[in-house]
């Protein structure tokens, strides 16, 4: 019954979860498209993911601030992928503050 319903529902939210990437450092900018932003800075990775969804996390920033970006992936794999690159963003000129 109910505690196999909650096990149900504790996998998937786990599995909703390792979907998610969090992209730290991104300029803002007035009309971006965070797909487009996201999708950039996967290809210096050499990762072209099947993103689900993009979006900014929190408030809107004072002048100069930059909120975090949240993707979700199609799968999980992918995200352990990036998570694996994820160290060589800092050599590329690009890329130097996003992590």
């Amino acid at each position: 019954g109910k505690k196999i319903a909650e096990a149900v529902k504790s996998a998937v939210q786990a599995e909703d979860r390792s979907r998610n990437v969090i992209i730290f450092g991104v300029e803002e900018q007035d009309n971006e498209i965070v797909e487009e932003k996201a999708a950039e800075i996967f290809s210096h990775l050499g990762e072209k993911p099947l993103v689900v969804q993009s979006s900014r996390m929190g408030l809107v920033p004072k002048a100069g601030g930059k909120r975090p970006i949240k993707v979700v992936l199609r799968g999980s794999d992918h995200v352990k992928q990036i998570l694996r690159k994820a160290k060589n963003l800092k050599d590329i000129a690009a890329c130097k503050t996003v992590f």
